[in-house]
Order: C-alpha cells, then sequence, then structure tokens
C-alpha cells in the first residue's frame, strides 16, 4: 500500500493525473472476504475508476449504482430473499393453507414425505382452473385409442400384453410424485419402476340381514366394508421400438374382502378355500415378461401369474364403476399361473397361447 501511495504521488508530482483521482490499492483483512479492488489509469486516455462492489442483500443501492441494475449484480438494488413455502399454490386453498402461513407450509408446501403426498391429493382435488399444457401424443404402432378416458374406465381395447401400445407412467401419481427428489424416488424413475395403488370401501344397505349372496362382491349387508387394499410394483417393457429387447414385471399384492373373488389353488388359498375368512390377502399378479420385437411385430414371453386375459370385466376398482359384478364373473376365470406367449401380426391380429395347470390353479397345487 505505501508503494502503491508513493507511485501516486510520483505520479502527481509529474503531471499525469491528480491527487484527487488517486485510489490505492488495499489488501483485504484476514479476516474479510471482500474483493480487492484496483484502480487503473492510463496518460492517454485518464483515470478509469474500480467498478463498483456485488451487492450484498442486507443493503440498498450503492452510491454510483446505474439505474435498471439487476437485483444482485454489481450497484443494483438487493437480491430478492427465498422463502421455504412456493410464492404461488397449484391449487384453490383457503385463506388458513395459503403459501407462507403456517397451515399451508405444514400440511401443503412442506419438505417433508407426507406433504408431498398430500398436496398432489389436494391439488387433484381443488384444481386452480387453469389449463394444464397439452402434452404431445407419444409414439405408438397399434391402433388408435379405443375410447376417450375419461369418461370410460381406460382408452385402451381389452386384452394384454398390447404390443404397440407406449407404457403409462405412474410417476405423477400421489406415491411416486411425492418421492421425487429422494434417493428412492430418483433410483425408481431411473430405472422405470412404478409403485402405487389404492384403496376401496363400500357400504350397502340391504334389506337381507346376513348376507347379500348369491350377489358378489358386496356380500355383507348393512356395514362399512374394506373392498380392496392394493399395492403394485411394475415396469412396464417399451413395446413401441423395435430396436431392442425389453423386459418387465408386476408384482400386485390386494388385501380385502374382494380376496376371495381373486383366489387361485396354491396361492395362500386356506384363507378362503379352508378357513373362509372375511378379509384375506392375494398376490394377484405375480410376472415376469420379455418382449422381443424381431419376431413378427413383436412377441412378449411372460411367465408367473397373471389376470385371465380375454374379458370384459375386471376385477380392481380403477376398471369399474360398479362395485358389484354380474353372477357369471363370479364364476368366471379369474387367474392363470404358467407360461404365456404372445405375438403381434399387424393391428389387428394377435395370437396368444399359454400353458397353464388349469383355472385358478396353480402348478404345485
Amino acid at each position: 500500500m505505501i508503494n502503491a501511495l508513493i507511485l501516486g504521488l510520483a505520479l502527481s508530482a509529474s503531471g499525469q493525473v491528480s491527487l484527487d483521482q488517486i485510489q490505492t490499492i488495499g489488501a483485504s483483512s484476514p479476516t474479510s472476504e471482500a474483493p480487492t479492488l484496483v484502480a487503473s489509469f492510463d496518460a492517454a486516455s485518464g483515470y478509469q475508476p474500480a467498478p463498483p462492489p456485488p451487492n450484498p442483500v442486507t443493503q440498498g443501492p450503492l452510491p454510483g449504482a446505474q439505474p435498471g441494475s439487476p437485483p444482485g449484480t454489481p450497484g443494483g438494488p438487493p437480491a430478492e430473499t427465498s422463502t421455504t413455502c412456493p410464492p404461488a399454490a397449484a391449487s384453490v386453498r383457503p385463506e388458513w393453507l395459503q403459501p407462507g402461513t403456517c397451515g399451508g407450509c405444514f400440511w401443503l408446501d412442506g419438505d417433508c414425505w407426507w406433504a408431498r403426498f398430500f398436496k398432489q391429493y389436494y391439488d387433484a382435488f381443488n384444481p386452480s382452473g387453469e389449463p394444464a399444457p397439452e402434452e404431445a401424443p407419444a409414439q405408438r404402432r397399434a391402433l388408435p385409442e379405443a375410447w376417450p378416458s375419461p369418461p370410460f374406465p381406460s382408452h385402451e381395447f381389452q386384452g394384454y400384453p398390447l404390443v404397440g401400445v407406449p407404457i403409462s407412467p405412474h410417476t405423477s401419481d400421489p406415491l411416486m410424485a411425492s418421492l421425487k427428489g429422494t434417493w428412492l424416488g430418483d433410483w425408481l424413475i431411473d430405472n422405470r419402476i412404478d409403485v402405487y395403488g389404492w384403496l376401496t370401501g363400500e357400504y350397502n344397505y340391504s334389506t337381507s340381514q346376513h348376507t347379500n349372496q348369491p350377489d358378489s362382491y358386496w356380500i355383507v349387508p348393512n356395514r362399512a366394508e374394506l373392498d380392496q387394499a392394493v399395492l403394485r410394483f411394475e415396469r412396464q417393457a417399451d413395446m413401441v421400438q423395435t430396436d431392442h429387447w425389453d423386459w418387465g414385471f408386476r408384482f400386485t399384492s390386494v388385501y380385502g374382502m374382494d380376496y376371495r373373488y381373486l383366489t387361485s389353488g396354491g396361492w395362500f388359498s386356506q384363507q378362503a378355500l379352508l378357513e373362509n375368512q372375511l378379509y384375506g390377502y392375494d398376490p394377484t399378479e405375480v410376472y415376469a415378461e420379455l418382449y422381443i420385437p424381431g419376431v413378427a411385430q413383436g412377441m412378449v414371453i411372460r411367465v408367473g401369474r397373471w389376470i385371465a386375459c380375454p374379458d370384459i370385466e375386471t376385477q380392481f376398482a380403477p376398471d369399474n364403476y360398479m362395485g358389484t359384478h354380474s353372477l357369471l364373473f363370479t364364476f368366471d376365470t379369474y387367474t392363470q399361473t404358467g407360461v404365456m406367449l404372445s405375438w403381434c401380426l399387424n393391428e389387428q391380429w394377435m395370437i396368444q397361447c399359454a400353458i397353464t395347470p388349469g383355472t385358478d390353479m396353480a402348478p404345485w397345487y
């Protein structure tokens, strides 16, 4: 600093710069992290002042700030401080759930898993009214969707696997969406594994006193019951692409009163067939599959237990608007266990063949 002062006095004495234009080099102290400011001067162009330092968020505009400087930039106004809650809500909220309130931060905008999970349901049932951004339709090799959903429960043709139909990811479902950003959620998404499920219950008013049978499913009169508590793990094989093999799996666990209509001999079947329990557990779907695109328009090999493919009624609640089913469906084939091969010949024709021990029966039963 003394050397700089001597140099400045020498230049002033020689007439190259006046004393009021001298700016020395200030060395930062060991406890300060402020940047070093250097003034430059040239005998031809004159004195060049040092630029103003970056403006801390706790200060206002510095002297000499240029008008219109962005917040947080050198000489500009203070940068806006971040808040723990989002500045705007994606749904219609009452006052006590607005962003920034205790209720909003605790129930909807918190950074914990259960708050994100609850927020997914709240936003779905209380939309803000703003239209969702339109997404480009996924590529497909199959026929166009058969019907819109809603109002129908599904939009594809019955039967599966449907070669050429794009996968239906569940990353936006409440459980998967609430896991985003965690190591588990990121691992599931990176590996195209979905975890989701549902809960359904019912209450019916009946003139019967003991049972509604031979009616199916809602067999207990005048009492609220749990129909299905379902948890599903799955990876869907990409059957649209034709350049590589792909694989998938599905494991669906069901607990509730409906288990008795899904029972298959050898799959924990003693609960219904021997003990006649009202509630029980059933692993309804347990299979792995391999997609091979080089055979016809695509071949799928499936091994395990699956829901019977050709049918007009289905067992799971999301695929039905009615809680009960026809009497014929009560005795119809529900699941099959074995090996099934499916060949897609073209958009209209598919050939399927399977080896199973029989209807609703495991090979070891």
